[in-house]
């Protein structure tokens, strides 16, 4: 688990590393259909969400219904979060938000040849 949540973390920086980056107009990367298909079929979804800033992740997830979010990993110092949402609603809402910048599917990534 924790080498799909380290991709997340270090698109999220490479995003502020690079000159120029930081400037760019918010782009949003769309989510695969079968996160909204788990979550029509009542299935939670784990999902890395990055922020515009650390200071807004806190009131971002304060908007949402408590019922249907659940923090598994807050990433202290860095504005990325890993969150089970349990409804689609939960998943819009979420994107609606002004601090959200971003929202990956957690999922394990396999970027080096096997040996």
């Amino acid at each position: 688990m924790r080498k799909h949540i380290l991709v997340g973390a270090l698109c999220c920086l490479l995003n502020f590393a690079v000159p120029g980056c930081a400037d760019t107009p918010k782009l949003m990367q769309p989510l695969p259909e079968a996160v909204w298909a788990e979550l029509a079929r009542g299935q939670a979804q784990d999902l890395i969400v990055e922020f515009e800033s650390v200071h807004l992740k806190a009131q971002a997830l304060a908007d949402l219904p408590a019922s249907s979010v659940q923090v598994l990993k807050d990433f202290d110092g860095l504005p990325l979060v890993l969150v089970r949402l349990r409804t689609a609603d939960a998943l819009r809402a979420l994107l609606a938000h002004t601090a959200v910048v971003n929202v990956y599917q957690n999922q394990q990534e396999n970027r080096l040849p096997a040996k």
